[in-house]
């Protein structure tokens, strides 16, 4: 009796706190769950390989994601990739470029096709510029969605980009680049510091790419562009290229994507993704269901998913053009990656067991009203996310 009283007193102790950081913060000073919705929302993500890399079947809103690689690693096609899912739903995309075009308007057009009248490429030629873009973005969307009601995402490519004012003004100076801090790294976890919490109030996402390069002395990696980066990223992948072909007809670039920063699951768990250029069509795609396919096939995932689904394959290498998989539980033998992985997105029933499996949590979807919000008189009428007739309803077709 004496432990039930004391948890009585304890509970009418927070009871007693509630009221009085509501009273003196206002009313959201204190997160209170509804019951019926995670403190986490997001959009859906574009096949299984994805949430298991991340662990949900959501691509988190109020989020940064960072991606670093050596180069021509795709890590920007990545990062242009990972905005789609935000425009697939109804959302507005910007690319702020500090390279001096390196994203060129064939990539954008293959990976976003129709979406691209959704999307705005801003270049620019400091860290300085860039950062004046950033800003200027949040503040159009605090004034043109002030209920956090309009869809965003943000990529910023890259972080190490152009040299910074400061930097050319002490070289123009002194004549010579010194051994300094980089600035860059100085500059953006400053911005970043400032925005971060911004962020997260807003039903947006912000993708960073930094560079990832050895060591000098051959042991890790550094990222020129910082490394305090990651601590301001809710997830940090590093992309790398593993094996290519290319053929006639085709060129077929096998990425691995590692998770090594990761707020809301653990990090640690990677994919294999195929960037696919087909030079018939001049079109370049990730192939998702191919990476699903993949992950089903390898010794990424725990032995008892076998039990659900039991996949094969003629090859391990994902870049084999005549590589075919079978599943007698779906009926499928000797199909492509691609038709294999489709017919699994397309198991409502089947990917719950799998996501159950593979230990992916479920995070409800955004329907117009951010959890936390900065203003609690924010409306709570959800936003129209209906997908037009024009666009597949199909989340893997390009």
């Amino acid at each position: 009796m004496a432990k039930k009283k004391k948890e009585v007193q304890k509970a009418s102790l927070m009871d007693a706190f509630t009221d009085a950081a509501v009273k003196d913060l206002g009313p959201g000073g204190i997160y209170t769950p509804s019951g019926e919705k995670t403190r986490h929302v997001g959009v859906p993500l574009l096949s299984l390989s994805l949430e298991f890399l991340l662990g949900s079947n959501v691509l988190w809103l109020g989020s940064s994601y960072g991606l670093a690689g050596p180069t021509q690693s795709f890590k920007s096609s990545l990062a242009i990739e990972l905005m789609r899912s935000i425009l697939r739903v109804g959302g507005l995309g910007w690319t702020v470029e500090t390279e001096g075009g390196k994203i060129s308007d064939r990539m954008i057009d293959s990976l976003l096709g129709d979406l691209r009248a959704q999307h705005k490429l801003m270049s620019v030629t400091s860290v300085e510029d860039a950062q004046k873009a950033l800003t200027f973005i949040l503040s159009w969307l605090d004034k043109k969605a002030p209920k956090n009601d309009l869809l965003g995402a943000i990529m910023l490519d890259s972080l190490f980009g152009a040299a910074g004012q400061e930097k050319r003004k002490a070289i123009q100076k002194e004549g010579h680049a010194g051994r300094s801090f980089p600035v860059e790294a100085l500059l953006w976890s400053s911005w970043l510091q400032v925005f971060s919490p911004t962020l997260r109030a807003k039903p947006a996402i912000l993708l960073f790419v930094n560079h990832l390069k050895h060591n000098m002395d051959g042991e890790g990696w550094r990222h020129p562009g910082g490394d305090a980066q990651d601590f301001h990223a809710t997830v940090y992948m590093h992309v790398s290229r593993v094996r290519s072909y290319d053929g006639a007809d085709v060129s077929i670039t096998q990425l691995q994507i590692k998770t090594v920063k990761h707020s809301f699951a653990m990090s640690g768990r990677k994919i294999f993704l195929p960037h696919i250029f087909d030079k018939l069509k001049n079109k370049l795609y990730f192939d998702w269901p191919g990476s699903t396919a993949d992950l089903l096939s390898g010794d990424l995932v725990p032995s008892s998913i076998k039990d659900v689904l039991e996949v094969s394959t003629t090859a391990k290498n994902m870049t084999a053009v005549s590589r075919t998989f079978s599943c007698k539980q779906l009926g499928l033998r000797d199909v492509t990656g691609t038709e294999l992985g489709t017919a699994v997105q397309n198991d409502p029933v089947l990917m719950d067991k799998l996501r159950e499996i593979l230990i992916i949590n479920k995070y409800d979807v955004w329907d117009g009203v951010m959890p936390v919000a900065l203003d609690v008189e924010q409306s709570h009428t959800p936003a129209d996310l209906s997908v037009s007739k024009d666009e597949p309803d199909d989340a893997l077709e390009m």
